[in-house]
């Protein structure tokens, strides 16, 4: 049985140009890369969570964004990832001019892989609002379809 996680793509206005935010992921994983390897802010549904509850649980945790900066949520579609179906939804961020301050729970992983030792580090250790053409260039490959589903939603 796949994995299943929810998210949110989160997207806003800057200067008449439509910008969505993408995450990096903390700890060694994927630092020396940019391409295919950002993600939304999304995570692990709890036993007995609502796919929505899951997604903006996984937000605040993962960013600190609480629900007092976005507007309505509304269903995007499931991104089809490699080992996990991730069910994503979009909101308009509220504030046009400000990056948000990024603040991330920790996490343990094993590092070096295979080495059974674990480090502390953030689940997201940066994220940006950028264009449509660098969030696809950023997006893990089963998440790039959430862009078009979000532009055709509003």
């Amino acid at each position: 049985m796949r994995a299943k996680s929810a998210g949110i793509l989160l997207y806003r206005f800057k200067d008449g140009k439509i910008q969505f935010l993408v995450c990096h992921t903390g700890g060694p994983y994927g630092r020396r890369s940019d391409k295919d390897s950002w993600s939304i802010p999304k995570g692990g549904i709890e036993e007995g969570e609502d796919t929505l509850d899951a997604a903006t649980r996984e937000l605040k945790e993962e960013t600190g964004i609480g629900s007092d900066e976005y507007g309505d949520l509304f269903y995007l579609g499931v991104a089809k990832q490699s080992r996990k179906d991730v069910y994503a939804y979009g909101a308009k961020f509220l504030s046009d001019d400000d990056d948000p301050n990024i603040v991330s729970n920790m996490t343990n992983i094993e590092w070096p892989r295979g080495s059974g030792k674990t480090i502390r580090v953030p689940e997201i250790d940066r994220g940006e609002f950028v264009s449509e053409k660098v969030a696809k260039y950023r997006l893990i490959r089963g998440q790039k379809d959430l862009i078009d589903l979000l532009i055709k939603k509003i």
